[in-house]
């Protein structure tokens, strides 16, 4: 009996661990998130797409924060070469 109550305890502790783990990833990629768009961007991390907006606007969504920040980075990219024609021209 007492081993099950071991088992059992080491298997929380472990849940703990992973969800400690998977909070600090998130908050890195939250970070990375607002390096790249500035102070207002947001990620909602949902069950099964992960969006990326910048104050009310989406900027990009996947089925991953992966997916969805390479879309940000394009999209970044495509605004600011689209600023510059319009600049220069």
């Amino acid at each position: 009996m007492r081993d099950g109550h071991g088992r059992r305890e080491k298997r929380e502790q472990e849940d703990v661990r992973k969800a400690s783990a998977a909070k600090q990833v998130r908050t890195r990629q939250t970070l990375a998130t607002i390096r790249l768009l500035g102070e207002d961007a947001k990620v909602q991390f949902g069950a099964a797409t992960t969006t990326i907006s910048k104050g009310s606007q989406t900027v990009a969504s996947g089925s991953t924060w992966g997916e969805a920040f390479k879309a940000a980075c394009e999209n970044v990219g495509r605004s600011e070469e689209h600023t510059s024609e319009l600049q220069s021209h």
